[in-house]
């Protein structure tokens, strides 16, 4: 988990880092754009997560089963890479090259619990993925999140003799997280804002300050699956078609310094923030929000599909199940994995 949120924390330096010329140099913002655009555009494929166990169709009521899903989706380089060419200095650590072939992975984890429906052949699911305060204490980085989500499935086909179990479903899920992070923004950052009309010129200067990133995304969620339970396995393949609604930002928090025509820095006031944003809305900028303690990136909405495969091996030992499976985003590139483990009747 460590190591996973210092990647997060990676990737929202980059997205950061480019920030400091974000709409005012062409290149930083093509950059930084393409970068929000993935991470929102991958938002849909990694809160499939959850409820996708390995039986197609648990049967009519009183089938049920409860458990726990843990797994993460990346975030391919070669979207990556751009922002990091921007960044003078920046280098990824060395036990993180397998960035570069893999891709950085954004976490996901839920409580799941399925229901067998009555009369027709068809069961219910829901999941919930939290992070309570106490796990927040002892994570190096304070991290929040949240998953809320649900699907229904209707079997076209029930296991019996050689016929596996064939089932189409839909769901909803929400998404939302962030990350915070401290001393890791390697000192003061400077902000010029080389937009602002000539001869004035603007810069900012946030002190030692914490990273922060945050995503939401409301995604919908078609599926078919297959799957044959073999005494003590069960191998599931499936497909699937998102489409989420998503967006992802970030900022710096800090004590916000300000500098007007290379004079001395000083503390940032509402009447310095009224300059900053006529000029730069004066001069057809997209204007940053600003306070006194933080340097905020506007969020980059993203509406869009992903299409996926999917498929794994489930372990049955009675009423103790246990899923392996894998993921793989047609639309993105991006791979994707998931471990389940849970009671099911």
């Amino acid at each position: 988990m460590k190591k996973l949120l210092l990647i997060c924390g990676i990737m929202m330096l980059v997205s950061l880092g480019a920030f400091a010329q974000v709409d005012y140099v062409t290149e930083y913002e093509d950059s930084f754009q393409a970068f929000a655009d993935e991470i929102a555009a991958s938002l849909p494929f990694n809160a499939t997560i959850g409820l996708n166990w390995a039986d197609a169709y648990i049967g009519k009521f009183p089938h049920f089963g409860v458990g726990l899903t843990v797994g993460a989706t990346s975030i391919p380089y070669d979207i990556m890479e751009p922002v990091f060419d921007m960044l003078d200095g920046f280098a990824l650590p060395s036990n993180m090259d397998f960035i570069e072939k893999w891709g950085a992975p954004l976490p996901a984890w839920s409580l799941d619990a399925r229901l067998g429906g009555f009369i027709l052949p068809f069961d219910v699911g829901v999941k919930f993925g939290f992070l309570p305060d106490e796990a927040k204490v002892a994570m190096p980085f304070n991290m929040d999140y949240l998953l809320v989500g649900g699907d229904v499935r209707l079997a076209l086909l029930k296991g019996k003799g050689v016929m596996p179990d064939l089932s189409v479903g839909a769901g909803y899920t929400y998404l939302d997280g962030a990350v915070y992070l401290a001393d890791i923004a390697g000192g003061d950052q400077v902000i010029d804002l080389v937009g602002a009309p000539a001869p004035t010129s603007y810069s900012l200067k946030v002190t030692d300050p914490d990273v922060t990133f945050n995503w939401q995304a409301n995604v919908i969620d078609l599926k078919a699956q297959v799957s044959k339970k073999l005494v003590v396995i069960t191998p599931h393949l499936g497909a699937g078609v998102s489409w989420g609604s998503s967006k992802a930002g970030g900022g710096l928090s800090s004590d916000v310094k300000f500098s007007e025509d290379g004079g001395p820095y000083t503390d940032l006031t509402p009447a310095d923030i009224d300059v900053i944003i006529a000029a730069m809305e004066a001069a057809g900028l997209t204007t940053p929000e600003l306070t006194s303690t933080s340097v905020e990136v506007g969020a980059q909405k993203v509406d869009g599909w992903a299409v996926r495969a999917f498929g794994g091996i489930g372990f049955n030992l009675w009423v103790l199940k246990l899923d392996l499976s894998g993921m793989y985003n047609f639309t993105s590139g991006a791979y994707g994995v998931a471990l389940n483990t849970r009671i099911q009747w």
